[in-house]
C-alpha cells in the first residue's frame, strides 16, 4: 500500500509530454492550412505520415513521427482522452524512461505491421502507440495479477473497451487509420509491458534499469529483424504520376513549337520531321513505357493508368503519321494524322472528365 501511495503520488509527465506533442502537431498543421477535421492525404505525407514508398525508401523516421500525427481532431480527442486515462497509471507503474520506451517501441511495431500489411496506405495517428499503452498495462499485470485491486481495473474497463471499439471502427471506416498498426502496437505493448513488470515493492526504483535494459535488447532485436525482412520500397505511383505530367506538358509544348517553326516556313518538310521524332518521339515513347509499367504497381489507380496509356499510344500513333506525312509529303498520311490526333484529344478529355476544354485544346492543332 505504501509503494501504491507514493505511485499515486508521481506526476506522469512523459504522458503529459506526448499529449502536448500531439496537439502541438495537429493546432501546427492547422495554422499550416491542414483541415481540422480531415486532412488530406498529401497533407498528411509533407507532415510525416507513414507512407511505404517514402518510408521503405530511407525515410525510416516516419515510422515515430506519423504517431504524432491525426487525421483530425475527432481523431486525435479519442487518442488522447485514452492516453490521458490509462497512461498516467502505466506511466507510475513502470517508470518514465521505461513508458518513453514502450511507448515509442509500440508505435514503430505498430508502423512495421502498417507497412506489411499494406505498404502503399497513408498511416497516422497515435492509436498504435495507445494501443501499446493498453497493452502494456495488461502484460504488466499479467505475471502479477493480484497487485492491482480489482476495483481500480473496474475504473479503466469502460475507457479501454470504448478505445478498442471506436478505433477499430476508425480503421474499418477511414482510410490512413489501420487496423493493423492497432493490432501491432497492442502485441508492442503487451511485450513491452511484460518485460517490464516487477512486484510492487520498495525495490521498485532500485530494479527498473535492468527491466528498461531488457526491453531495449528485446526490441532492438525485434525491430532490427522486421527491416531487415522488409521488401524493397513500393514505387510511389502518385509522385511518379506528377512527373508524367510534367513530361507529357513539356513534351506538348516541344511538338507545338516545332509545328509552328513549320508553319511559319522557319523549318523545311524534313527537319521538321526529324525533329518530331528525336525531340518527341522517342521520348515520349519512353514516358508510354515508364507509364504502362506503374499500373502494375500495389495502390495504382489501374481506372485511370490504363485509359492513359491508350491515350499516350493515339498520340504516339499521329505523331508517326506526321513524320511520314511530312518525309513523303503526301496528303492522305497527313489527314489520316490529323483524324488520330483528334481521336488523341478526344481519348484526353474522356479521361479528365472535362469535355470543355476541347475548344481550348483546338488552339493547340496545326
Amino acid at each position: 500500500m505504501a509503494v501504491a501511495r507514493e505511485l499515486r503520488s508521481q506526476p506522469a509527465w512523459i504522458t503529459l509530454l506526448m499529449i502536448a506533442a500531439n496537439v502541438a502537431l495537429l493546432v501546427a498543421m492547422v495554422v499550416g492550412g491542414a483541415s481540422p477535421l480531415m486532412p488530406d492525404a498529401n497533407r498528411m505525407i509533407e507532415w510525416g505520415a507513414n507512407y511505404g514508398p517514402r518510408t521503405m525508401a530511407g525515410e525510416w523516421w516516419r515510422l515515430v513521427s506519423n504517431t504524432f500525427l491525426h487525421f483530425g481532431v475527432v481523431h486525435l480527442a479519442l487518442n488522447m482522452w485514452v492516453l490521458w486515462v490509462v497512461g498516467r497509471m502505466v506511466e507510475r507503474l513502470v517508470g518514465h524512461f521505461g513508458f518513453l520506451l514502450m511507448y515509442v517501441a509500440a508505435g514503430v511495431l505498430g508502423s512495421l505491421a502498417s507497412l506489411i500489411w499494406d505498404p502503399v496506405v497513408v498511416s497516422a495517428g497515435a492509436s498504435s502507440s495507445v494501443f501499446g499503452v493498453v497493452g502494456a498495462l495488461f502484460g504488466f499485470l499479467a505475471p502479477r495479477r493480484d497487485s492491482m485491486p480489482l476495483h481500480v481495473l473496474k475504473k479503466f474497463r469502460s475507457s479501454v473497451v470504448t478505445f478498442l471499439v471506436v478505433n477499430l471502427l476508425f480503421g474499418i471506416s477511414i482510410p490512413g487509420i489501420d487496423n493493423a498498426a492497432h493490432v501491432g502496437g497492442f502485441a508492442g505493448g503487451l511485450l513491452s509491458g511484460w518485460l517490464l513488470s516487477q512486484p510492487l515493492t520498495p525495490e521498485l526504483h532500485r530494479m527498473r534499469w535492468r527491466r528498461n535494459a531488457g526491453l531495449v535488447a528485446v526490441m532492438t532485436v525485434v525491430i532490427g529483424g522486421v527491416l531487415l525482412a522488409m521488401p524493397p520500397a513500393p514505387a510511389d505511383v502518385a509522385a511518379e504520376m506528377e512527373l508524367v505530367e510534367q513530361e507529357h506538358d513539356r513534351l506538348i509544348d516541344v511538338y507545338n513549337d516545332l509545328i509552328g517553326a513549320w508553319q511559319r516556313g522557319q523549318l523545311t518538310d524534313e527537319a521538321c520531321a526529324d525533329s518530331v521524332a528525336a525531340q518527341v518521339l522517342v521520348p515520349w515513347r519512353d514516358l508510354r513505357g515508364e507509364v504502362g509499367s506503374l499500373a502494375e504497381e500495389p495502390g495504382a489507380n489501374r481506372e485511370f493508368i490504363v485509359p492513359f496509356v491508350e491515350y499516350l499510344s493515339l498520340r504516339e500513333q499521329s505523331w508517326e503519321l506526321m513524320v511520314d506525312a511530312l518525309r513523303k509529303r503526301d496528303p492522305i498520311l497527313l489527314g489520316q494524322y490529323l483524324m488520330k490526333f483528334r481521336a488523341a484529344d478526344k481519348a484526353l478529355d474522356e479521361l479528365l472528365g472535362d469535355d470543355e476544354d476541347a475548344a481550348a485544346d483546338a488552339d493547340d492543332k496545326p
